[in-house]
C-alpha cells in the first residue's frame, strides 16, 4: 500500500510540474481568427508552430491547442495519456486529456479551462475549492462520462461533460482541424495569482472581469480596439500589436465591430 501511494505522488509530481509550465499561458480563441487570416489552409497548429507563435507573440490558443501541447510533454515525460471530451465536430467542443498514474488513477486535465490543477477522477471530490477559480467543484462519474459541477459563491451552478473513453489522435486532430477552421468570437482568458488565491480574468462582449471566490468584479469599460489590445497585453502579455491584428481579422472575416 505505501509503495503504490509512493509511486503515484511521484506521478502525480510529474504531472504537476508539467502542468505548471503553463500557469501563464491565457486560453484564447483570438488566434483562430489571426490564422484564418493569414493562413491559406487553416488547420491545427503542431506543438512546434505554437511554441514559435508564443515566442513570437505571446500566443497561446484555444482548448485543442492548449490540450495538444499539454499531452505531447505529458508523454514526451513517459506518461500515459489520451484525449477526451465532448461535442466533438461542432462549434460546442470542448476538449482535455488524462494522464495516466504509475498505480493507475486518472488524472483530468483542462488548460482550456484554467484550471488550477489536475482532477484526479479516482477519488471523491465534492464541493471542494483549489481546483478551479472562483468556484468549488465536484465530479460525478456515470458510465464513463465525468461531469464537473462548478459552484461559484453567488450560488449559481455550471458544469462541464467529458465522455471518459480515449479519442483516437486521428478523430481528435479532424476536430481539432475543424474547430480552428471555425471563427469565434474573441474570448481571453487567464488567471491571476495572488498571495491567497487564484483568480480568473476574463476578456468577452467588449467587457472584461475578474472572478474570484468573493464573487464578480467589472472592469472599467474601454471605447477603443488600441485601448482593449493594451488591457489584453498587460493581463496576458499577449502583443497588444498582434491582439490588434486579431479583432481585425475578426472584423474582415465576421463583417462585425468588436
Amino acid at each position: 500500500m505505501k509503495a503504490k501511494q509512493a509511486s503515484e505522488a511521484t506521478s502525480l509530481e510529474q504531472i504537476l510540474i508539467i502542468w505548471h509550465l503553463f500557469d501563464s499561458f491565457p486560453m484564447e480563441t483570438m488566434t483562430k481568427a489571426w490564422l484564418l487570416k493569414n493562413s491559406k489552409n487553416p488547420r491545427q497548429r503542431s506543438v512546434e508552430q505554437m511554441r514559435l507563435h508564443r515566442q513570437r507573440f505571446g500566443a497561446s490558443g484555444n482548448c485543442f491547442d492548449l490540450a495538444i501541447w499539454l499531452l505531447g510533454h505529458l508523454k514526451d515525460a513517459g506518461l500515459n495519456t489520451y484525449y477526451v471530451g465532448n461535442n466533438l465536430g461542432n462549434q460546442k467542443a470542448h476538449v482535455g486529456m488524462v494522464a495516466m498514474g504509475d498505480s493507475g488513477d486518472r488524472y483530468l486535465c483542462d488548460l482550456g479551462d484554467l484550471w488550477i490543477k489536475p482532477v484526479n477522477l479516482d477519488i471523491a471530490i465534492v464541493n471542494e475549492p483549489g481546483y478551479f477559480t472562483g468556484a468549488r467543484i465536484s465530479v460525478h462519474i456515470e458510465s464513463e462520462v465525468a461531469q464537473v459541477l462548478y459552484e461559484r459563491s453567488n450560488c449559481k451552478t455550471s458544469r462541464q461533460l467529458y465522455s471518459l473513453t480515449p479519442i483516437p489522435e486521428n478523430e481528435f486532430l479532424d476536430a481539432a482541424h475543424i474547430s480552428q477552421n471555425t471563427l469565434s468570437r474573441p474570448l481571453i482568458e487567464t488567471r491571476v495569482y495572488r498571495s491567497n488565491e487564484v483568480i480568473h480574468w476574463e476578456f468577452e462582449n467588449n467587457r472584461s472581469f475578474f472572478s474570484s471566490m468573493d464573487g464578480l468584479q467589472e472592469e472599467p469599460q474601454l471605447n477603443t480596439q488600441a485601448e482593449w489590445s493594451q488591457r489584453i497585453h498587460k493581463m496576458t502579455g499577449m502583443d497588444p500589436r498582434y491582439v490588434s491584428e486579431c479583432f481585425d481579422a475578426f472584423n474582415e472575416i465576421s463583417g462585425e465591430k468588436v
